[in-house]
């Protein structure tokens, strides 16, 4: 039992005054005179006390009316069984620390610990305790579900004991990722436990809260009520606030203002190479030096040497030159905080594939398809595209088609060739055929070609009755060809005529999918699938003697968007950054070549491999030929400066201070007691049964007045 208004129970020491009274002499009330005291002096009975009591009824009666008035002012209640079980008694506590790679500054996680075992202490022993360490993942060192099979008594040590596995990563921090899964946790653990999730949580973060850090998305969070989150900022000392970072970049051009990230890439006519070296608001120092490294992490001499002096706050761009032999990493010297100061990279060994022209030549070299495919760009970052014109496909061995990936035909092809190509599509080739000779005698079949290749028609074709000149329209701007000029900017088609071109009725329109018509409604470009490849028609050439098409800006888009989508996805990148994923082939090694050293990084069994640390890699195939890739440090995670309070605020968070949640959860345990107090509403039947005493007692005091008359 409970009371509501305690200190109302100090009325029962007035139970005292009965006692007192009944043990009280009473003066007699009759007088009686007789004639042998007239000469006396008049002498007044002294008032005695008694040593006993004569009447405990009386006493009883009047003390436990006395007590029973006391009792009912104070409100007494009932717990109920919910209230009393200790596992929903207390304050749901999820402790989140940051672990992301800012924190590997010195003493920072030192810092987070010590301030997170200082909280802990400092909950009560019935508070459901929970500690998790976040990064871009959130690992669980002390579960809700763990803090709940534990003693009340041990859960402080227990939270206190699994601060120790804690490690820094090498990951960026997603706050809001953390604290949507706690939300999650202690919803569920809640409503393992009981009907109803539990009325305060509170969500403790321990991070150094950097800038980079994005605190927009805690906006989209929906706070549960009765949820509090505390944001404990992690003070910086002067050596942690000093920062700086350097990224190497590759001056293709001597003239742009806009460099990319390092892509060495062999043969590459980049000669020189630039540095960009950002320095922090609160540098300690403004004079650096860059440090070529090798594949064991020793320095390389280099003359002169590199050194620059870049202001507090700002950033500066400089020139390193080529990169010497061997170099493997570039090393930022002069900054106190080190575990940024190192840029690998790797040469990049492009990936060979071939792209295929069959037609005999022409008089006019304008005449021909290749004439205009080989002057577009068509290798990229990832692959080395080398085109090649043949005359016909008959004396192509299987090694020679081992790298193809994408063959442009003209009408001239013959059908032994088309048949061949048939072949290459079912086995995920791609094929353009390009119908770029007006039909006549001389020209081949092309409704007998496709007939015997495929085995069934493609409908009825025509030459074209063309006035003046036909143009494009209905383009499939959503489709891979003409994506990339679907900005309004770009996708201008009036200018590009075409003087002659092929019509074709489909007998099959549902199996084709048209990319673009002529004005005349037929199909211009149309493609359709051919076992697991492409086969695409052109109706038209792109030659000057068919169209304007080779000679308009549109042409080398079109083309490249063609020869990439016939490339495969390449399964990793040359350049990675940590928590980037790859998956590495069957029959496959991974291998941690920083250092020197050789170390087998990926699992057997395990074909996907995510960057967890920032090094030089190498991926060792089944002939031992390597392929290096190069891991970086996020370059958010050199961010120093600090989120504060206020900013965190503005994002809609129901921020408190450590402290605030006792309070409310004593104001809670108040508005509860007031509410099981007025539902039993004990306080009325004490009066009813105070009300019951004093008749008792009035009618024992009539009847022992009565006794003695």
């Amino acid at each position: 039992m409970n009371f509501l208004s305690p200190l109302y129970a100090l009325a029962a020491f007035a139970v005292i005054a009965p006692v007192v009274f009944h043990l009280v002499r009473r003066r007699p009330k009759e007088k009686i005179t007789f004639s042998t005291l007239m000469f006396l002096d008049p002498a007044p009975p002294r008032l005695t006390r008694s040593s006993q009591i004569d009447h405990w009824v009386l006493l009883l009666l009047r003390a436990a009316a006395l007590l029973l008035v006391a009792a009912a002012f104070s409100r007494p209640y009932w717990d109920s069984p919910m209230a009393a079980s200790s596992s929903q008694s207390g304050i749901r506590r999820v402790l989140l620390i940051d672990t992301s790679a800012s924190m590997r500054r010195d003493g920072m996680l030192d810092a987070a610990k010590e301030r997170a075992a200082e909280w802990i202490r400092k909950t009560s022993n019935s508070d459901i305790i929970s500690v998790y360490a976040f990064h871009e993942q959130v690992e669980s060192l002390f579960s809700l579900s763990e803090s709940l099979d534990s003693k009340e008594g041990q859960r402080q040590t227990l939270a206190i004991q699994s601060l120790d596995r804690l490690k820094p990563t090498w990951f960026a921090a997603d706050l809001t990722k953390a604290i949507g899964f706690a939300l999650d946790t202690a919803q569920t653990d809640s409503e393992a436990e009981s009907d109803a999730p539990p009325q305060q949580a509170e969500l403790v973060v321990i991070s150094d809260f950097q800038q980079s850090m994005k605190l927009d998305e805690l906006a989209s969070i929906s706070w549960p009520k009765g949820t509090q989150l505390v944001p404990m900022i992690l003070p910086q000392t002067p050596d942690q606030a000093s920062n700086a970072r350097a990224l190497l970049l590759e001056d293709v051009d001597a003239n742009s203002d806009s460099p990319e990230v390092v892509s060495m890439i062999p043969g590459s006519a980049a000669t020189e190479f630039r540095a960009r070296i950002s320095n922090g608001n609160e540098s300690k120092t403004e004079r650096f030096q860059l440090t070529w490294l090798d594949s064991q992490s020793k320095p390389i001499e280099v003359n002169p040497s590199l050194e620059s002096t870049v202001l507090r706050g700002k950033s500066q761009i400089v020139r390193v030159g080529a990169i010497p032999e061997n170099a493997t990493c570039l090393e930022l010297k002069g900054d106190t905080v080190a575990f940024d100061n190192r840029f690998y990279f790797a040469p990049k060994k492009r990936i060979p594939k071939k792209v295929l022209a069959i037609e005999k030549a022409a008089s006019e070299p304008s005449d021909e398809l290749s004439y205009f495919l080989k002057q577009v760009p068509m290798s990229g970052d990832k692959y080395e595209v080398e085109f090649q014109r043949v005359d016909s496909l008959q004396d192509m061995n299987d090694e020679q088609w081992k790298d193809i990936v994408l063959v442009f035909a003209s009408a001239q092809a013959s059908v032994q060739d088309m048949r061949r190509l048939k072949i290459f599509a079912d086995g995920g080739g791609h094929v353009v055929w390009v119908w770029d000779e007006p039909l006549s005698d001389a020209t081949p079949d092309l409704e007998g070609i496709y007939q015997q290749v495929f085995g069934e028609p493609i409908g009825k074709i025509t030459e074209a009755s063309v006035k003046q000149y036909a143009m494009l329209e209905r383009i499939q701007f959503s489709s891979y060809l003409f994506q990339s000029l679907s900005d309004p900017k770009f996708n201008d088609f009036t200018k590009i005529r075409y003087w002659k071109h092929r019509d074709v009725e489909l007998s099959q329109p549902e199996s084709w999918q048209i990319l673009a018509s002529f004005d005349n409604r037929k199909p211009a470009m149309l493609e359709r699938k051919v076992g697991t490849g492409v086969w695409t028609i052109l109706t038209a050439g792109w030659q000057p003697r068919e169209s304007q098409l080779a000679l308009s800006s549109k042409f080398v888009p079109i083309v490249v968007n063609r020869v990439q989508a016939s490339l495969p996805v390449a399964n990793h990148a040359n350049q990675m950054r940590v928590g980037d994923s790859i998956v590495v082939s069957e029959g496959t090694r991974l291998l941690n070549v920083t250092g020197g050293n050789s170390e087998v990084v990926r699992p057997n069994g395990e074909r996907a491999w995510k960057a967890d640390k920032p090094g030089l890699f190498a991926l060792e195939d089944e002939e031992d030929k390597l392929t290096y890739i190069a891991v970086n440090l996020l370059e958010s995670e050199s961010v120093s400066a600090q989120h504060d309070i206020q900013r965190i605020s503005q994002t809609g968070a129901p921020l408190s201070e450590p402290g605030d949640s006792e309070q409310a959860a004593g104001l809670q345990r108040q508005m509860r007691a007031v509410e099981l107090e007025s539902t039993q509403s004990g306080w009325r039947w004490l009066l009813c049964s105070v009300l019951g005493l004093i008749g008792l007692e009035s009618l024992w005091s009539i009847r022992r007045r009565v006794a003695v008359a």
